[in-house]
């Protein structure tokens, strides 16, 4: 089977905080946002940052996994509903 991975076509380094905006998402249905490490560990690529809500959710991408040097990666969301979600540069 696929992936219920969908990407977001953004990428972000471990520790930026970035703004991610949603609307449209149904009531009782959730949209759920993941971050991925690059050249990771094949046990901790990803991890989950939480479900979204409709409007500004600001969240913090966390370091996965323990190599050193560049942490990030791209982040994805998990949904098969309708709606709209897409993020903001991150910030330092």
């Amino acid at each position: 089977g696929g992936s219920d991975l969908q990407p977001l076509g953004v990428t972000v380094g471990a520790g930026r905080e970035i703004t991610v905006y949603a609307e449209g998402i149904p009531e009782g249905e959730s949209v759920t946002l993941i971050a991925s490490q690059f050249n990771a560990e094949a046990s901790e690529w990803r991890t989950s940052l939480g479900e979204l809500e409709n409007g500004r959710n600001i969240l913090t991408i966390p370091k996965i996994g323990s190599r050193a040097g560049n942490n990030g990666g791209s982040l994805y969301v998990t949904y098969s509903g309708v709606g709209r979600v897409y993020c903001r540069n991150g910030r330092e």
